[in-house]
């Protein structure tokens, strides 16, 4: 039997830090759930419950468990959890792996995503030595239409097939591997 994930803690740009999930993150799944957007394209769950809510960060834990991949919550310089970063590993295969991530309502437009995916981006090019990254994104939405741009990164199409993010999405693969 493999081992499981070990995930890090990971210092971001802006004062934010990645780190493990824990049960006292449930007020972050919590306003999560209340988001029109974040739970249709994750595993959130809405409505809540606070049994609901620690399934959901049983889940996240699970995940490093199973080697399906890495998620960490960004945290604020202020130790309050604004999100959550992804890097999923079913793609490796093809020579590649995956990054996804959300940011609650009350901490958009601060710079949390663009710092949480850099140090992601970064971390797992140079440390683990993957070759390439994909990242799925919506254009509805801010800040992560973005992204791209800020992370000097290749937009390689839009989905356009009514997949899980819908008809006005793409992906962007990131070049800095």
């Amino acid at each position: 039997m493999e081992q499981p994930l070990d995930v890090p803690e990971l210092a971001a740009g802006g004062g934010f830090t990645l780190r493990p999930w824990r049960l006292s993150d449930l007020p972050l799944v919590r306003e999560a759930s209340e988001d029109d957007y974040i739970p249709l394209i994750t595993t959130v769950p809405a409505p809540y419950s606070e049994p609901a809510g620690v399934a959901f960060i049983e889940r996240q834990w699970g995940r490093a468990t199973t080697r399906a991949g890495y998620t960490f919550v960004i945290v604020t310089s202020d130790d309050r959890p604004v999100g959550q970063v992804g890097l999923w590993l079913r793609d490796l295969e093809q020579g590649r792996a995956s990054l996804g991530y959300w940011v609650v309502k009350s901490a958009r437009g601060q710079g949390a995503a663009v710092a949480a995916v850099d140090a992601v981006v970064g971390w797992a090019c140079v440390s683990c030595g993957f070759p390439g990254l994909n990242c799925g994104w919506s254009r509805g939405t801010q800040p992560p239409c973005a992204l791209p741009s800020v992370l000097g990164s290749d937009v390689r199409g839009c989905c356009g097939d009514g997949s899980r993010w819908g008809t006005n999405a793409g992906t962007f693969s990131c070049i800095r591997c």
